[in-house]
């Protein structure tokens, strides 16, 4: 069943692939290792893209162009634990996420569209981040890279500097929309595509909220 999913996946993710830079992998194993990730994880990894993309008004009309801004993606990178606050994330993109075509730093207005992610760079972002957490977690192993990414993606999973890896229940995975539904019944509202179309609704009332309790700090609000 496993290896049924991963073929049918690897099969949808071939057209996001091809717009796909993966030269920055440092050995082939480390290729196959995203490979290998990506098929068995791009149903979830897809249903939050998907999640993101509605929220905001389309820029594209083709789901393959499908774009999220910046924001959706710091709160992706904050569900999965990636980074400690923005700051830290804002240097993975001055570390290596401004090497994907198409991401530019600095990045300041994280509301556009326009300056966001499609799911191609979404993915490579991921994979990139993996290879700064692997640097960052002092693994000398060969499989560095490929420890980092499973520490990503199955979270009650830690790697010692050895490479050694230990399971920590405590630990609960937070990429699947369906189980995070399971644990707090209110996120099956919240990712209710019908409930959604409330901020299509009320966009102007909601942006004139923000404007008035919003402080001008350059060119952007708070």
């Amino acid at each position: 069943m496993q290896l049924l999913k991963q073929e049918q996946n690897s099969a949808k993710l071939k057209v996001y692939f091809s717009a796909m830079d993966l030269y920055f992998h440092k050995q082939e194993e480390d290729f196959n290792a995203s490979m290998s990730l990506l098929s068995i994880f791009h149903e979830e990894l897809h249903e939050n893209f998907q999640f993101y993309e509605a929220v905001f008004d389309r820029f594209y009309h083709k789901d393959v162009n499908a774009i999220i801004p910046m924001q959706a993606f710091f709160n992706f990178a904050k569900l999965m634990n990636l980074a400690q606050s923005s700051e830290e994330l804002m240097s993975f993109f001055t570390q290596s996420l401004h090497e994907i075509d198409g991401i530019y730093v600095p990045i300041d207005d994280t509301l556009n569209v326009k300056g966001g992610m499609n799911y191609a760079q979404f993915l490579s972002a991921l994979l990139r981040i993996a290879y700064i957490k692997a640097e960052q977690s002092g693994d000398q192993s060969p499989q560095a890279y490929k420890n980092a990414l499973d520490a990503m993606f199955n979270p009650n999973m830690r790697t010692d500097a050895q490479g050694r890896q230990t399971e920590d229940p405590s630990l609960a995975s937070r990429i699947d929309i369906k189980k995070r539904q399971t644990e707090d019944p209110i996120l099956a509202y919240v990712y209710e595509p019908d409930n959604l179309k409330i901020f299509y609704q009320c966009q102007p009332l909601l942006c004139a909220i923000f404007h008035h309790k919003s402080i001008k700090l350059g060119d952007t609000f708070l």
